[in-house]
């Protein structure tokens, strides 16, 4: 296969994912509300490390784990921001 064929399917898939972590970050942003609601902190370390240690333990291909820690690591801290906006 052709890197511009291979680059054609990065571009399909990045845009699902674009589309699944808009939904992700909107059901962030309702959380953030209910939150707000109980006045419950945005950050909640034990959730965050179950969710990592989750994500990680759900890798096929162990190889990544790691690396989609970091990526899951990061898409929580932007959805902290997102729900910090709203405190």
């Amino acid at each position: 296969m052709d890197i511009g064929t291979l680059r054609d399917q990065l571009d399909v898939i990045d845009g699902q994912l674009i589309e699944l972590l808009e939904k992700r970050m909107e059901l962030c942003k309702q959380i953030g509300y209910e939150k707000k609601k109980i006045s419950k902190s945005v950050y909640d370390k034990a959730r965050e490390e179950e969710k990592l240690d989750s994500v990680q333990k759900s890798v096929k291909n162990q190889e990544y784990s790691e690396a989609l820690r970091g990526v899951f690591s990061c898409i929580m801290d932007e959805s902290k921001k997102i729900q910090n906006r709203i405190m």
